[in-house]
């Protein structure tokens, strides 16, 4: 088994899209589709179902997947190792972090910008999810650090604080709401939310206030949190920057949250059972840095 194939199909299964990781891996979709066909050629089973929509895993290609973290994580360890043994010190290799979707548009180019700059040996792989399933693939392995939203309090994850962040209400520009400045957390309980699923931060921040919204139509993507908001369906809440884009083109109202408002902390985990490998401190370090940056401008 070629390691390469590996990788190849761990970020397949990660994004569920041929297209979508052949963009990623910066490789060519036949080449990257080819890789994968060979792994599955070579194990005598399918690995993963293709549709139209992209793909889905197998009950084969779950079970790689599920070990995959752990085969990759030695293998790097190895070559580092052997590299020190050669007396080459500057750090090789490559790790994966996971970032909440929310925060991806601002906060993934700059870290990874930073990171080819500083660690020009180093491949960055970032994937994307709700926070609570990033803290599950922190710690099943499949990341080996993350960005998290809230303490976490699961004894295998320490948390370090990085940023806090404003949570503002979105409304669609020619909803009832154009035209006003702000919105109170009494009246957020009175309206229609469009939120995510449990277990997610925004619905334990919204528990924590105490606010019971009269209606919640579920949605776990960005772009179905929009669609529902634009369409008239309710509210949703955000960060500001998630929603930059879409309200500078006017297709979105940004409603800040009168006081008290509504904050959540943003942090940088890691499992504590285990060593964290000189990669993922490294890039820890530049994750710093870029949070201590984007809180100076």
């Amino acid at each position: 088994m070629d390691i390469r194939q590996l990788r190849y199909f761990v970020r397949v299964a990660e994004l569920r899209s041929f297209t979508r990781a052949a963009e990623d891996l910066r490789i060519a979709q036949p080449a990257l589709s080819r890789q994968v066909r060979l792994l599955e050629e070579e194990f005598g089973l399918s690995l993963l179902h293709r549709h139209g929509r992209g793909v889905e895993l197998t009950d084969a290609g779950a079970a790689l997947l599920a070990r995959s973290a752990g085969l990759i994580r030695d293998f790097d360890r190895l070559t580092r190792d052997l590299h020190a043994q050669a007396g080459r010190t500057e750090l090789q290799g490559s790790m994966t972090l996971g970032v909440p979707i929310s925060l991806s548009r601002l906060v993934t180019m700059p870290i990874l910008a930073r990171c080819r700059a500083a660690l020009p040996a180093v491949a960055v792989r970032v994937v994307e999810g709700h926070s609570e399933m990033i803290a599950d693939w922190l710690t099943s392995g499949r990341v080996e650090l993350a960005i998290l939203f809230g303490d976490h309090p699961r004894r295998m994850i320490t948390s370090e604080f990085l940023a806090r962040e404003e949570i503002v209400a979105v409304a669609a520009s020619d909803s009832q709401w154009a035209g006003r400045s702000s919105i109170t957390l009494a009246e957020l309980a009175c309206v229609p939310l469009v939120l995510p699923r449990r277990p997610h931060a925004t619905r334990t921040m919204l528990d924590a206030v105490g606010i019971v919204p009269e209606r919640v139509i579920e949605a776990d993507t960005l772009l179905e949190m929009l669609q529902h908001v634009r369409g008239g369906s309710g509210l949703t809440l955000l960060a500001a920057t998630a929603v930059a884009q879409e309200h500078a083109a006017g297709l979105v109202q940004i409603l800040p949250i009168a006081t008290p408002g509504l904050f959540r902390p943003i942090v940088l985990g890691r499992v504590t059972t285990q060593a964290v490998p000189a990669i993922a401190e490294a890039v820890g370090a530049l994750i710093r840095v870029e949070f201590a940056a984007m809180g100076a401008r």
